[in-house]
């Protein structure tokens, strides 16, 4: 038996005074009679396993004294066996009904769900299986429930017209696409035939232009696969241009798209200028370039945001002015020369050392602005 020897002091006076000893080495004793912890089988001395019909696992178990003092089996490593539960699947296409709470190692069946139909398949819980959360082995390819025949809509939507005697379509006239049709169930299972694919024909609108240069009135709302013209506006004048409409469309924002040019529109008079900018004259009725100033004067007219012809606007005459240099990125051309040659004159451009040859004029045109 492990014990110490406690003693008191041979020449003790004091009232209270410990004893003088020892911690003698204690350990847990269980016996035969200590119970044993559920999960648990205890094949005598150290020698542990876990009950087999309800638990799994590699078991770890001492031996402790509780809060009362008593002596007790503490166990860990065996974990109570699980059912697996139900996958996420669709109710209305698969049944499920004989795979509730698979135990471990079971199988169960997969079937289609009245009014699905095709064939069934094999579902599993894993052997030895401690997961509360563990969905069942599904891995075999589902069956292959399909709705047939589907029955034919009880109301055929707009844009579609059934033919085959019902169990085919195709889209109306005024709409593009490919008629398909395919099955589904409502939330209460009951079966359905959807169709798709058929998008109604939508008209374009006029395009974006200067409602003050240009008319779409022949514009509205053009077919698809038509065109119309956009004409000048009054009182511009000139030539007009198509719109087209693409052919199939079902877009009702999209503008008509432009055929080829646009249309080129000009207004053949407006008011005198009200600013004479400097470079002009007025001579003989007609407007000139202003003395050293080069040029050909014209009067551009345009209109005012209320669509008024708005006053002239002079362009076309400005100071002389002296070209630049060629720009000639190689070693080969001479053009010194050619610094602030006016308009009119000329300079030599010759070849540059090491090279050799003959040199040519560069010119400035007359009425270089």
């Amino acid at each position: 038996e492990n014990s110490t020897v406690a003693t008191c002091p041979v020449n003790n006076t004091g009232r209270g005074t410990e004893l003088i000893w020892e911690q003698p080495l204690c350990f847990p004793k269980c016996d035969s009679t200590t119970p044993v912890p559920s999960g648990f089988v205890h094949l005598g001395g150290d020698v542990w396993e876990c009950e087999e019909a309800t638990h799994y696992g590699t078991p770890e178990v001492e031996c402790i004294v509780d809060d009362t003092c008593a002596p007790r089996w503490k166990g860990s490593g065996c974990l109570p066996l699980s059912n697996c539960v139900l996958p996420e699947s669709d109710p209305c296409r698969y049944n499920m009904s004989d795979c509730h709470h698979v135990r471990p190692g079971d199988r169960c069946t997969v079937t289609c769900r009245a009014p699905f139909a095709g064939g069934s398949s094999v579902a599993s819980c894993a052997d030895h299986n401690t997961d509360p959360t563990q969905v069942i082995d599904w891995s075999p390819p589902k069956p292959g429930c399909a709705l047939l025949p589907c029955p034919q809509p009880a109301v055929v939507p707009l844009g579609y017209v059934a033919e085959n005697r019902g169990f085919g379509f195709r889209c109306e006239a005024d709409y593009k696409g490919v008629a398909m049709s395919y099955c589904q169930v409502d939330e209460f299972c009951t079966p359905t035939t959807v169709l798709a694919g058929c998008s109604k024909l939508a008209p374009c609108w006029p395009p974006e232009v200067d409602d003050c240069l240009l008319d779409t009135s022949n514009c509205v709302q053009v077919s698809p696969n038509s065109s119309c013209e956009v004409t000048c506006k009054a009182p511009f004048v000139g030539t007009g241009a198509n719109v087209s409409c693409p052919e199939g469309n079902a877009d009702p924002w999209q503008a008509a798209e432009w055929v080829g040019a646009r249309p080129s529109c000009t207004m053949p008079s407006c008011p005198a200028p009200a600013i004479v900018p400097e470079g002009f004259v007025w001579v003989n009725r007609s407007w000139q370039c202003a003395e050293g100033f080069l040029g050909t004067p014209r009067v551009v007219c345009n209109h005012e945001s209320d669509c008024r012809p708005a006053s002239g606007r002079l362009e076309g005459c400005g100071r002389p002015v002296e070209c630049a240099q060629p720009e000639l990125l190689t070693c080969m051309y001479n053009v010194s020369d050619c610094v602030q040659v006016y308009p009119g004159a000329s300079c030599q451009v010759g070849c540059k050392s090491p090279y050799e040859g003959r040199a040519v004029q560069a010119r400035v045109g007359q009425n270089s602005v």
